[in-house]
């Protein structure tokens, strides 16, 4: 701003910080969308009062909700009972052009895997040494496939083959191509990285699984993205690639590339926000809506019927949840915040993570919210209500027709900067040390980006306005929610080795060649695991969970508490079954002795029933039943 007297630029705080903030980042090599969410992350990284979340403070469940908050608050819709089926959201979503953008960017190091890659190399057909691409391309499902799939299919009896390793990433294209005649047209549009970009480039150069299962030699084998190219219901478009971002020095407050890592699911989001409010559709275009989902679960993915409600309810972004059950530890439960002062009290939907739990020393809360459990702090007992938790799947439906108008004029009227703040998430303070420095990543989540968004315009009385002008509604977010039963079929979350194991070797799970879908053998159960289990090194490598537990029977547990390492591979597993193990190393209950003591089943399998078992130091067993 010019001094009227000196003709000279006076100094304003606020905009010559942002301006430094920006040619610094432009110096470190960030450019585009990229320098706007860094910046606006740097921006909250600066402010010195983050807010703090705690439970039954300012952070309330939605298991501490009632039934008419949880509609209000938080635009509440059963899929189940308000969604499924229904005819004329079936029959919209036919019109509708939805492009999908699976999430693969990085090596999902939280799951170990290159020796079970090297112990699959060979059957998965993959060239070159052994190495990490994106958890969809590394992990398989052996699928079995009855004589009569083949006899349709081939009829030849060369033709037939028994088995076949499928990655997750296999399984959900061949999902989309069989669900892609719900839509008027699917635009795949996938997210990877500089870590991952090759094994998902390299997917689509694969042979088709129909046409590998088929030997016949006059029969054309072609390429995943030959299929999809020469689908008239489908366009491969190009990836998204997702680069790496500076960090923060931890001791200096200043951004670096002396370590560089990614900006989290929340820079996906905050790009496609960008993307969306650069874009014109035109009045008389298709509807077009867009999905977000993590590329490493093999059942994630929106139906046709939730397209359509989101089109004929005008929704603006849908969060998809699941009822929680005990399996949830790793994620996010969904809520309201309170904000402002007791005179001007207000209530938005927010997100509590297991990292804001540990600071505010509410793990065990975190974890026992919304589950039948006497677990919870007395205080909660008489508002408590299990089975309505919900909980974060990362599953984001956008209606880009509504948005594209609404965030561009967001976008003219705020200005960039200030666009960018309301559709950046909140930091996720991911403190790593490298060469005993400590860095900061600027890093974020999807569901903050969304629900950052949402806050803002549920408070700005001229954005709301707007909004009511361009979609005629007052709600501009609803949290679509799957109850146990049906949430297998959108939501199959791998954040841990232990996870991958469940669904691809133990028998509570399988894969339905007709359809794609991993299928629940016990619909309404999961069994509650420990984190202690699924968080011990040990068993955060998939080769090792798979050696220690082979094809255990989970049908019939319903927890499993494990400390220590103990195998106890092809075992039945019912009820409560606790364990400890004080041993030095892997302690093999298999063994003729130990299995003989604690039990087996008429088949003369491990039986592992309502059971507490203690593993001294010295290899001493102890059990007790439950």
């Amino acid at each position: 701003m010019a001094n009227k007297e000196t003709g000279r630029d006076t100094f304003n705080p606020a905009i010559n910080q942002e301006n430094l903030v920006e040619k610094e980042l432009l110096r470190l090599g960030v450019k585009g969308a990229d320098l706007d969410y860094a910046a606006s992350l740097y921006g909250r990284f600066k402010d010195k009062s983050p807010r703090h979340l705690s439970i039954g403070e300012n952070f309330w469940p939605s298991a501490l909700l009632t039934k008419e908050e949880r509609e209000r608050d938080l635009g509440i819709v059963e899929y189940a009972k308000d969604i499924k089926g229904n005819k004329k959201y079936l029959n919209t979503a036919l019109s509708t052009i939805l492009t999908v953008h699976p999430m693969d960017a990085g090596l999902g190091s939280s799951v170990s895997r290159l020796d079970y890659l090297k112990m699959n190399w060979l059957r998965t057909g993959r060239k070159g040494m052994p190495q990490n691409g994106a958890k969809g391309t590394d992990l398989y499902f052996e699928v079995g496939f009855p004589d009569l799939y083949y006899e349709v299919r081939f009829p030849s009896e060369d033709a037939k083959a028994t088995k076949a390793l499928i990655s997750i990433m296999e399984l959900k294209y061949l999902r989309l191509i069989n669900e892609a005649n719900n839509y008027e047209q699917v635009i795949i549009n996938p997210v990877v990285n500089a870590e991952s970009s090759k094994a998902v480039h390299d997917f689509f150069q694969i042979t088709y699984l129909p046409h590998r299962l088929d030997r016949r030699d006059e029969t054309v084998k072609k390429t995943y993205g030959e299929i999809l190219s020469g689908n008239p219901k489908i366009v491969l478009s190009e990836q998204i690639a997702q680069n790496d971002l500076p960090t923060i020095d931890a001791n200096t407050s200043q951004l670096t590339n002396d370590r560089k890592a990614p900006g989290g699911h929340g820079h996906i989001g905050s790009m496609i926000l960008q993307e969306i409010a650069d874009k014109t559709i035109g009045e008389r275009d298709l509807h077009r809506v867009r999905a977000i989902y993590n590329g490493d679960g093999p059942n994630n993915t929106v139906s046709p019927e939730m397209v359509g409600f989101m089109v004929e309810e005008k929704a603006g972004i849908i969060m998809l949840s699941t009822t929680k059950t005990g399996v949830d530890i790793k994620g996010g439960i969904i809520g309201v915040e309170k904000l402002g002062d007791s005179d001007s009290q207000i209530y938005s939907a927010q997100l509590f993570e297991l990292a804001q739990a540990r600071k505010s020393k509410q793990e065990s809360v975190f974890y026992n919210m919304g589950l039948d459990t006497d677990k919870l702090p007395e205080v909660f007992h008489s508002i408590h209500e299990s089975g309505k938790q919900y909980f974060n799947t990362n599953v984001v439906l956008i209606n880009e027709t509504l948005l594209s108008p609404f965030l561009k004029n967001l976008k003219d009227n705020m200005g960039k900067e200030e666009f960018a703040k309301i559709i950046t998430p909140d930091l996720i303070e991911n403190e790593k040390e490298e060469e005993g420095r400590k860095f900061v990543q600027l890093e974020g989540a999807l569901g903050s980006v969304i629900l950052n968004l949402n806050r803002f315009v549920a408070n700005n009385d001229e954005a709301m306005k707007q909004w009511k002008e361009i979609s005629g509604s007052d709600q501009f977010l609803r949290i679509v929610n799957l109850n146990i039963d049906e949430r297998t079929e959108f939501f199959t979350p791998i954040k841990y080795a232990f996870d991958f194991w469940m669904q691809a070797y133990s028998d509570h799970f399988a894969i339905n060649p007709s359809t794609w879908r991993l299928e629940n053998a016990r619909p309404s159960h999961l069994p509650k695991v420990s984190d202690s289990l699924v968080q011990n090194p040990y068993y955060m490598d998939v080769q090792n969970v798979v050696e220690a537990f082979g094809h255990a029977s989970t049908l019939e547990v319903d927890s499993l508490d494990i400390k220590g390492e103990v195998k106890l591979k092809d075992a039945v597993l019912r009820g409560k079954v606790e364990i400890t193990s004080a041993h030095n190393g892997v302690f093999d209950l298999n063994s003729p002795v130990i299995k003989t003591s604690i039990g087996v089943t008429d088949s003369g399998k491990l039986l592992l029933e309502n059971i507490s078992i203690y593993i001294s130091q010295d290899g001493e067993v102890t059990v007790k039943s439950l």
